[in-house]
């Protein structure tokens, strides 16, 4: 047994990983809502983001309310229905889009804040909007400046990913992973 104060210790923990699972989209409808609490309640799903602008972002953060342990983030969206908006942005934005896009960004943290109670545990985006190179600098400088995590480099890794082929998605393929 290693004693508390010794510096093994202290290199055995900070040398542990983390594996966070987190499912995107909390809000978008009241499937996806039910089916992030249940994996979540089977010990799957660690961590969630709520799109609080979502057509079920209610549902979504009443339930995210009766699971502390789920971590909870805001998922930010800029898109229309038609993603127009995001694909306009990525191309070529103007100064006043991007004006917009802070504001809304700072509005949808408010919208958080009124449906939970409190700040979000981390900020990512929807289609990964944070990471947009005009407004990614904001979010960062927001999240440091509040000390919420901003997700952004992750590891992505697409044969994993259940789309389009769910038979990727396995205990095994997860394992081979790591």
């Amino acid at each position: 047994m290693l004693a508390s104060g010794s510096n093994r210790t202290l290199d055995i923990i900070t040398s542990m990983k983390y594996l966070i699972i987190n499912a995107d989209d909390l809000g978008y409808s009241q499937g996806i809502n039910d089916g992030i609490i249940e994996t979540h309640s089977k010990g799957i799903v660690t961590s969630t983001s709520l799109m609080v602008i979502g057509k079920a972002a209610k549902h979504g953060a009443t339930l995210a309310k009766k699971h502390q342990q789920l971590g909870l983030g805001l998922h930010f969206q800029i898109e229309d229905e038609d993603l127009s908006l995001l694909r306009g942005i990525k191309n070529a934005a103007s100064i006043a889009q991007i004006g917009k896009i802070k504001k809304e960004f700072l509005r949808q943290v408010e919208i958080f804040q009124e449906m939970t109670g409190k700040l979000p545990d981390h900020i990512d985006g929807h289609h990964h909007a944070h990471r947009l190179l005009r407004i990614y600098q904001y979010v960062k400088s927001y999240s440091k400046k509040n000390d919420i995590p901003l997700r952004g480099d992750i590891n992505f890794i697409r044969s994993f990913f259940g789309k389009p082929n769910i038979n990727n998605v396995s205990t095994k393929k997860l394992k081979d992973i790591f």
